[in-house]
Parts: C-alpha cells; structure tokens; sequence
C-alpha cells in the first residue's frame, strides 16, 4: 500500500515539474493528497484489519474472540479506487499535451509516450 502511495507520489511530482500552469499545479497538488490520504488509510487498514489484532490469523480457528473487516470486499473496493485513481493520474496530463502546437505526427507520438502506462 505505502508502495503504491509513493510510486504515485513519484509519477505526480514529475508531472508538476513538467507542466507549469497554476490550475495543472493545483489539480496535481490535489491528486496528492488524495493518495496521500488514500494511501495511509490503506496502509493502516492493512495493518490493522482486526480487533485484537492477533484475531486476524487466531480467529478462524475460534481460539479468541474479535471482529475485523471483510478483507474480501476491502480489497475490491479498494482496487477500484486505486484503478481509479490510477487512470485519473495517467489521463491527467493528457489535455495539455493534445494542446501543444507542433505537427499531428508528433502530437501522437508524444501522448502515446505519456500513455504507455494504459497498458
């Protein structure tokens, strides 16, 4: 989780060096601290997904007594957020690179560079 907290981080701060605009720094500046936040809670769900903690491997067994979270609808709800916010980052630079004033050829060449992560 904090992995992919600060790959993103990583790929968001490129993207505010590259592109200058104040709306572009403001709406990359938000993006991270949505994974920010995003990333931390997920970091923490993690780690703790029950109460008591030694209920998460003790539990099934019934040697104690806890509750915990669906780790099963966690991990699809949280998938999808991160697909999410995964496309939202990728897509991010994509209008201001189709605004560039240079010819269609390389135009293309350049957003499928920056789309590369698509696939």
């Amino acid at each position: 989780m904090a992995s992919e907290m600060f790959v993103q981080l990583s790929l968001l701060a490129f993207l505010l060096r590259v592109f200058a605009t104040h709306s572009f720094k403001v709406c990359v500046r938000v993006f991270m601290g949505i994974v920010v936040v995003f990333g931390t809670g997920n970091t923490f769900a993690m780690i703790f997904p029950t109460n008591p903690i030694p209920f998460f491997w003790k539990g099934w067994a019934g040697e104690m007594e806890g509750t915990g979270i669906d780790m099963n609808l966690f991990c699809w709800v949280r998938a999808s957020i991160e697909i999410a916010l995964d496309i939202s980052i990728i897509c991010l630079p994509l209008p201001h690179l189709y605004r560039l004033q240079m010819s269609w050829r390389k135009k293309v060449q350049v957003l499928a560079m920056f789309s590369v992560g698509f696939v």
